[in-house]
């Protein structure tokens, strides 16, 4: 921007020096035109002087030559005034025409360097626009990072899960297996238990009639399925009447 502004301020100033180049040959011109007239005036005077020198006879031959060397730098001094007028108006035409072509051409300049003030000032918003984004950018990482942190942490977590009920998998399996024994027992138990509340329901103290029993050992005992058990836990069942 600064470059098209310098360029047009050169630009502007060759137009100004054309102009008064343009001033100064009209001012020759000028010259010129009365350079031409005072050797035509000269030229006037110089045929009178002949011709006054003619009429004085012998006595005026002398000034009859001086007017005629008179009348030949005058018409010389003509010659080169159209000499001189020819190249001042060659001069003039062609300043008006470099004073046209530098009016466009600081036209054009004029429009470059709007353009160029455009330019740079779309240049000045899309700097202030990439700031901000840097500024999202920046915010967006660190948001991402702590997401990313916050990712690890229910991973971790997830695997202190993952750990835990692995645990409780391994125990409920072993509470299972303990209940599943502990079953059997129970209905082993009830097994040999339930006739006995038969047996109850069918005697009386008066009646000392033998139990209809399985045939079983007589110091047979019900023992736990548990082996853990202790022995004062297991259940002594004497099968038969006292």
């Amino acid at each position: 921007i600064q470059g098209m502004q310098r360029v047009l301020e050169s630009v502007e100033a060759g137009e100004r020096r054309i102009l008064a180049l343009g001033e100064r040959s009209h001012a020759i011109g000028s010259i010129v035109e009365t350079m031409g007239a005072l050797s035509a005036r000269t030229d006037l005077l110089a045929l009178n002087a002949s011709l006054e020198s003619l009429r004085a006879g012998n006595e005026g031959k002398g000034f009859s030559v001086v007017a005629e060397e008179v009348r030949r730098l005058a018409e010389q001094t003509a010659h080169a005034s159209r000499e001189i007028a020819g190249l001042v108006e060659r001069i003039q035409l062609e300043t008006r025409e470099t004073i046209t072509a530098m009016a466009g051409e600081r036209e054009q300049v004029e429009v470059h360097v709007k353009l160029c003030h455009t330019a740079g000032e779309a240049l000045r918003q899309i700097d202030d626009e990439s700031d901000k984004v840097a500024v999202q950018v920046t915010e967006i990482s660190a948001a991402t990072e702590q997401q990313f942190r916050g990712i690890q942490e229910v991973v971790k977590t997830l695997q202190k899960v993952a750990q835990l009920a692995g645990a409780i998998e391994r125990r409920c399996g072993v509470t299972g297996e303990s209940v599943e024994s502990l079953t059997n027992a129970a209905r082993e138990l009830e097994y040999r238990i339930t006739p006995l509340f038969r047996c109850d329901e069918k005697l009386t103290p008066d009646d000392p009639r033998e139990l209809d029993l399985p045939k079983t050992d007589p110091d047979m005992t019900v023992v736990s399925n548990f082996p853990d058990t202790p022995r004062r836990n297991r259940v002594p069942l004497s099968l038969g009447a006292e």
